[in-house]
């Protein structure tokens, strides 16, 4: 019989426990916990409310961390406990320096959920002996991936050309005859040497200057965070916000709402942009005013606008800002589904497993 399920048919009080610290307030990290500490009613009722929009099986659920309980009794402790015993921190954002592992003599495990290694002393973890896991958040891997195709859609006018193919009603050619462009399509952009604009440096930004420096774009950027800029390349030159408008030929915005006493892109920030510019919103429908986004659009003040969300949703069939050609438009499905989530708690219960029985961590990205 396996050591697994000889350790599985144990009762609960036999087996080892196994410590867990939080390093940071995070919803995932919050989900990670009520999963693991499924016995909890309170914890499978949180956890059954962030699937509830795509109803989850519950047995599902209870699965995720399965493997783990059947080896331990793991806990986990709220950030700012005391750390001495823990055995693994689970950390998105939070800081893990030379301290905080030396607190804890028995850590063996910085699982970080997200492949930005900020705020994480490497060199400290390699000379704690401490293994260090960058598992990828998917739902933010896939707002990049959308953000970067809506500038390429734009760009390239990608509905300009589906439209031409779809309505022309010219001659047709010989066969093997070689056509360029016959809808006429114009406007199309190269993205080497365009420069995007961020604003909001956060994962989600950094995945995405990665992905666009890949196509030969400049990064320029702005955050409200003084550290966000910790372990950048030099070459992603930081700017003020109304500097990063007007030297943008295309401004993406990937921060929260919070704070803010109205949209952050109106008349007067639209009239800062570039002649000609685009611009991407996979964050929050609420940071731009959206009569004011007519209006560019209808001017020709800017040339197009990829949305994935809007100040009211569902967006209704008759929306004006929806019907222009110049609008890239879709249902609020950048970060695909929630349902991805599970397979980064199973990701977590794997490497929590090979921690507890003294091996490397399977999955996420070992940083050098």
């Amino acid at each position: 019989m396996s050591e697994h399920l000889q350790s599985g048919n144990r009762k609960m009080s036999d087996r080892p426990p196994f410590p867990i610290r939080l390093t940071d307030h995070d919803h995932i990290l919050r989900l990670a916990q009520d999963l693991i500490a499924w016995d909890d009613p309170a914890a499978q009722a949180r956890a059954k409310a962030f699937f509830l929009p795509e109803k989850a099986q519950h047995t599902l659920l209870e699965s995720v961390f399965a493997p783990l309980r059947d080896l331990c009794r793991p806990t986990v402790s709220a950030p700012g406990t005391p750390a001495a015993e823990a055995r693994v921190l689970l950390s998105r954002r939070g800081a893990v320096d030379r301290a905080a592992l030396t607190e804890s003599g028995k850590v063996a495990l910085v699982q970080r959920i997200g492949e930005r290694p900020k705020g994480l002393d490497i060199s400290a973890c390699k000379a704690h002996g401490v293994a260090v896991s960058l598992l990828p958040r998917r739902s933010l891997t896939h707002v990049a991936d959308h953000a970067m195709l809506l500038i390429l859609a734009l760009s390239r006018r990608v509905e300009a050309m589906q439209a031409g193919l779809r309505d022309y009603r010219g001659t047709p050619g010989e066969a093997g005859a070689v056509s360029y462009n016959w809808p006429g399509v114009e406007g199309m952009r190269a993205l080497a040497g365009q420069t995007l604009g961020i604003v909001g440096m956060g994962e989600i930004g950094w995945l995405l200057a990665r992905r666009a420096e890949a196509f030969g774009m400049h990064i320029v950027w702005t955050a409200r965070s003084a550290q966000a800029g910790d372990g950048l390349p030099q070459t992603w030159q930081r700017r003020h916000f109304p500097d990063l408008l007007a030297q943008a030929d295309v401004v993406t915005l990937h921060v929260p709402p919070t704070g803010l006493s109205g949209p952050l892109i109106g008349h007067a920030e639209l009239a800062l942009m570039k002649p000609g510019a685009l611009l991407i919103n996979t964050a929050r429908g609420a940071l731009i005013d959206e009569q004011a986004l007519l209006a560019a659009l209808q001017s020709g003040l800017l040339a197009g606008a990829g949305l994935d969300v809007h100040a009211r949703e569902p967006v209704i069939a008759a929306d004006p800002l929806r019907a222009l050609p110049n609008v890239l438009a879709t249902p609020h499905v950048a970060g695909g589904s929630r349902l991805e989530v599970l397979q980064e708690m199973r990701a977590i219960c794997d490497n929590l497993v090979d921690t507890l029985n003294g091996q490397p961590p399977r999955h996420g990205r070992v940083p050098a």
